[in-house]
């Protein structure tokens, strides 16, 4: 209807409007306010019961990004080593070091940690 009207904003249709999107970012708001209520009182109600099964499952299914997956590119580099240098790049330009050959001290101290567990 805001729309037909052309998009007015003042008057009563765009008063209406304001109201009605707010009542629903509201009960957007209350609906999250909920699940999470209902999640904290299963989460206790598990913890109460000593259920430690349903309680972990419960948690990580809510809380957990199971589904939260790796970029496969960066800015149109694909595979690990090219992503990997993305990253160097991105962070050699954005981060400086303060002391002096810190680099190299960490670089040698990467390549004992890889050689140990590569053992």
């Amino acid at each position: 209807m805001w729309r037909q009207f052309g998009c007015p904003r003042g008057g009563d249709i765009n008063s209406y409007r304001t109201r009605v999107k707010l009542k629903y970012k509201n009960a957007v708001k209350l609906a999250a306010q909920n699940a999470d209520a209902c999640l904290n009182d299963k989460l206790l109600d598990y913890m109460c019961s000593k259920d430690t099964t349903s309680f972990w499952k419960a948690w990580r299914k809510r809380l957990c990004m199971s589904k939260l997956k790796p970029a496969q590119t960066i800015h149109g580099k694909s595979g690990d080593n090219n992503i990997i240098g993305e990253f160097s790049t991105f962070y050699k330009n954005t981060c400086i070091t303060n002391t002096p050959h810190i680099d190299q001290q960490f670089a040698c101290r990467v390549e004992t940690l890889l050689q140990r567990n590569a053992h």
